[in-house]
């Protein structure tokens, strides 16, 4: 064997590989790095205390965390381990502004605590485990804005686990309003040595004045999910539903169904929420079914946002009666069945867009009854006094296939255009409903109307009036018009019209809203000779569920044609005519303007309407003798 190889061999023996060797080091270094460590934390349950260099420390870390000024009045004790814990008292976070060099701190605090201890296992920390050994803060107060709009004076917020199972609970006012809740803990650890830590799963309750959310909550690896949502609003259920909260590169997308009481409304949002300067909300909200009783000014759900606007809001810092200031909106919302008063409306959606303290709702479309919704809702909130605009058409509105989901068969059968044209303005969001005012118009062509809906004037004047129809038969329509004036929760008939081929009726009188009170005249002319002239007149009255039906005396001397004739506002047909775009060749058109000599829209509408003189005893106008599509 050669030298060289000699020397590979001895090599090859000194680097031959031995497990025992590798495991004897390792045990080596962990002995060391034991030693080590519990030197350290040796030396850690050593160091703390409450020198002012320690307090330094922890305000100097508060004001790096908060962007608020820090300073602590007293510290009590700070520790390291085996927990990393903190006694503090009076301790009090200012305001900053200015530049780096040169920062102006504000005199009063915005934030004072009198007292916190709080307490975290130091190898949770070291792991990046939020886990509570101890957590006690009292006598929080904020001053409006800094937290909260109105001022936020927490009494206690603390962990307890002595009564049922461990939860953080928190106690105190906003405003003047008391507010308490509470989310359930999960707990580790033996008895004396317990740590406490948000779950993955937890039950959440919080209760404001008369307002109470209850909610399942669930953490995803995107979001946070909030099962079983149930609010009330002094006991009363509010709404319930399941939404999800997804966590995205922007802001979080918000996903779900709420159901709405009592009406059982359903809601479905799937929209986007960017925080920042001006909140930003884009996004779809849809409703399969929404009853229009679940969302007005008296629903639980608007007196419970009115509780919580009423509490959170600080209406005089604002001034206004509408606060759309700070956000951005940008939503399509698709009602697919509308519900109001047990009817059954139809489809609508649009466009809802906020920008500039202005909503609006633009353009409108949908289904009515078989009728083309069309049309806008604008709101400005810019000023103190906020103003409210309605524009809406309905082009072809089936009022007898409306009649039919609701009766085995349709007392008056055709198809009807309407017209919306109103306007409010309050100082109190409350009143903008209340301060509706202005014009709604319905006009009929040509139609049948079941002979029997005359039934009010009494059998007897049935027969008389169509010796030749049953109650079963049908009379043509040719006709109906109907101008109502809204004031005061108040509607007031401007012209109410109905021709038919034997009969024309007209009536005068008001409804009132909040009483659920008709006050309605109905006068009837007969356009058959033979019948002779006809001057009884009913008057209808009561709520709407529950009518009375009285005889009422019509001075005979009155020319029943002039009545006619005046009951034609021309401001109604002006707006009313040309606002629903109806042309010559409309039945009503005719009726109105050709049968009583009335001129056009465009004429008429410049001229002043004058004072209606009754005729000479003998030259009465004659009724209108209608012969539109006989």
């Amino acid at each position: 064997m050669s030298e060289e190889d000699k020397e590979t061999q001895k090599l090859s023996k000194k680097t031959k590989f031995s497990p025992m060797k590798i495991i004897s080091r390792l045990i080596k270094l962990t002995l060391v790095l034991g030693v080590f460590v519990f030197i350290m934390l040796t030396v850690l349950t050593r160091i703390g205390g409450s020198s002012p260099i320690l307090r330094e420390a922890v305000e100097d870390i508060l004001t790096e965390k908060t962007g608020y000024s820090a300073t602590i009045g007293k510290l009590n004790y700070m520790k390291f381990y085996p927990d990393i814990a903190l006694d503090m008292e009076q301790i009090e976070l200012r305001r900053m502004s200015g530049t780096p060099e040169m920062i102006e701190i504000a005199d009063a605090p915005s934030i004072s605590v009198e007292k916190a201890k709080i307490a975290l296992g130091f190898f949770d920390v070291l792991m990046g485990r939020s886990r509570f050994r101890q957590f006690e803060i009292e006598s929080l107060a904020a001053a409006p804005q800094a937290i909260t709009p109105k001022a936020l004076y927490i009494t206690k917020a603390f962990i307890d686990d002595q009564d049922g199972p461990a939860a953080l609970k928190i106690e105190g006012r906003l405003g003047d309003k008391e507010i308490s809740g509470q989310t359930s803990l999960d707990v580790k650890g033996k008895p004396g040595a317990q740590s406490y830590g948000v779950g993955d799963e937890r039950t959440a309750s919080l209760h404001i004045d008369t307002l109470d959310v209850r909610t399942n909550m669930k953490n995803t690896l995107s979001g946070l999910e909030l099962n079983n949502l149930e609010i009330k609003n002094a006991d009363k259920p509010v709404l319930n539903g399941d939404i999800k909260i997804k966590k995205k590169t922007k802001g979080w997308n918000v996903k779900g169904t709420l159901s709405l009481e009592p009406g059982k409304s359903s809601i479905s949002p799937d929209i986007n929420i960017v925080p920042g300067p001006e909140l930003s909300v884009t996004g779809r909200l849809n409703s399969a079914v929404l009853n229009v009783e679940d969302i007005d000014a008296s629903s639980p759900l608007q007196k419970a946002i009115d509780k919580l606007l009423s509490v959170w809001e600080d209406k005089e810092q604002s001034g206004k009666a509408v606060n759309l200031s700070g956000l951005k909106l940008d939503l399509e919302a698709t009602l697919e069945k509308t519900i109001a008063q047990g009817f059954e409306i139809g489809r609508i959606s649009a466009p809802l867009k906020i920008e500039g303290d202005q909503f609006s709702a633009a353009p409108l479309s949908g289904n009515i009854s078989g009728g083309k919704l069309s049309g806008r809702v604008d709101l400005d909130a810019r000023e103190k006094t906020a103003k409210l605009k309605i524009h809406a058409q309905i082009k072809g509105l089936d009022y007898g296939a409306l009649q039919k989901r609701y009766a085995e068969q349709a007392q008056i059968e055709g198809h009807a255009d309407m017209l919306f044209e109103l306007t409010s303005t309050a100082n109190d969001a409350a009143r903008l409903a209340d301060n509706l005012k202005g014009t709604i118009g319905f006009i009929s062509g040509e139609g049948h109307m079941r002979s029997n809906i005359l039934n009010i004037w009494g059998q007897g004047l049935l027969n008389n009036l169509l010796p030749s129809f049953g109650t079963e038969d049908d009379l043509k329509l040719n006709c109906a018009v109907m101008d109502l004036e809204l004031e005061d929760r108040n509607l007031t008939t401007k012209a109410l019209l109905v021709d038919t081929q034997r009969v024309t009726v007209s009536g005068d009188g008001q409804y009132k809203i909040d009483q659920d009170r008709l006050d309605l005249k109905l006068t009837p002319k007969s356009k058959d000779v033979s019948i002779g002239d006809l001057s009884t007149a009913v008057h209808l009255s009561g709520p709407l569920k529950d009518l009375s039906v009285t005889p009422s005396a019509l001075d005979i001397g009155k020319k029943i044609g002039g009545l006619l004739l005046g009951a034609v506002n021309p401001a109604f047909y002006a707006i009313t005519f040309v606002g629903l775009n109806l042309d010559d060749q409309h039945p009503c058109k005719a009726f109105v303007i050709e049968k009583e000599n009335l001129p056009p829209p465009e004429d008429k509408a410049q001229e002043e309407t004058k004072d209606e003189q009754p005729a000479p005893e003998g030259e009465q106008a004659q009724p209108p003798q209608s012969t539109l599509n006989e």
